[in-house]
């Protein structure tokens, strides 16, 4: 079960980012699987968790500071 959702992610995340590329936002060097891995790494659960329940953070904090270093 968490496989098929992991694969549902990163298809939705994949379609992001190939939606940054066509609008040519992608940082220069950076190709869709690198900036879909990491966003993974910034909006994926392993994040989330670590932050929340790992580290103490809230979780508001955690979803302000994922976002803003993701962007």
């Amino acid at each position: 079960m968490l496989g098929a959702g992991n694969a549902e992610r990163i298809k939705a995340l994949t379609a992001v980012v190939e939606r940054l590329e066509q609008m040519d936002v992608l940082l220069p060097g950076l190709d869709v699987s690198k900036a879909v891995d990491l966003l993974w790494f910034y909006v994926g659960q392993d994040a989330w968790f670590s932050l929340d329940g790992h580290r103490h953070w809230s979780l508001d904090e955690a979803e302000a500071r994922l976002a803003e270093a993701a962007r």
